[in-house]
């Protein structure tokens, strides 16, 4: 595992983990233990922050099966499907797991973000259409019309209560408005494998990450945010 120290920009790593591609995306739970999503592994891992430990738990066939998940209002961790079929609900309390859904197609969404009305959404990888997860019921719905594949991969809640998507292979940037459940698209940004995922910082303005881009993504207006909004384990993911 990758340790970053902010406080002097220093790194190090533990523990010993076998195999590829194994998790993608990490969780902060309510308990403060970081959970990874399942991709190519079969179980869940389980970081504790406290003394840099490691289990894994669980048993999850399959491959590239969820990309990214999301700490919700119940406190459950919802991995969000990529080629799985079902969705993977974590429940951190008890270190168990469940899925639910039928959901046909491969490479759907990558990565989710939890708005402020209590939904959670998936961005549109090769999916045409955005994700709207539940956590209430459980249930789950899809909107919108958006063609091409790899689209974008990972998304940000601005301070404005709207969520972006951050292009990947896509030309323009998604906007996502969670009261009204419409998408529409902005920019014309070209070039492949741009970005994966963003950030949002205390400025107000959302950063995207390069992948194969050449220089970092900056996006939104400056605003004066509060400073535990994108440090809350709901909000971003850490």
């Amino acid at each position: 595992v990758l340790k970053i120290n902010p406080s002097d920009d220093s790194t190090s790593t533990f523990g010993t983990l076998s195999g590829s591609d194994k998790w993608l995306g990490g969780v902060l739970a309510a308990n403060d233990i970081i959970y990874g999503i399942p991709h190519d592994s079969t179980t869940i891992l389980k970081l504790d922050p406290s003394d840099d430990s490691i289990s894994t738990f669980g048993s999850l066939s399959g491959s590239n099966k969820w990309s990214g998940g999301v700490l919700a209002f119940n406190s459950m961790i919802y991995g969000i499907p990529y080629d799985s079929t079902e969705f993977l609900k974590l429940n951190p309390a008890t270190d168990s797991t469940g899925i639910f859904g039928s959901l046909a197609g491969s490479a759907k969404w990558s990565g989710g973000v939890l708005a402020p009305n209590g939904m959670i959404y998936g961005i549109p990888y090769d999916s045409t259409t955005v994700l709207k997860i539940n956590p209430i019921n459980d249930t789950a719905s899809t909107f919108g019309s958006l063609s091409g594949s790899a689209k974008w991969a990972g998304g940000v809640l601005a301070p404005n209560g709207i969520i972006y998507g951050i292009p990947y292979t896509e030309t323009e940037v998604l906007r996502i408005d969670p009261t009204t459940d419409t998408v529409s698209t902005f920019s014309n940004i070209i070039g492949s494998a741009k970005w994966f995922g963003g950030v949002l910082a205390l400025n107000g303005m959302v950063y995207g990450i390069p992948y194969s881009e050449t220089k970092v993504l900056k996006l939104g207006n400056q605003v004066d945010v509060q400073e535990d909004f994108p440090l809350s384990r709901y909000w971003n993911k850490l």
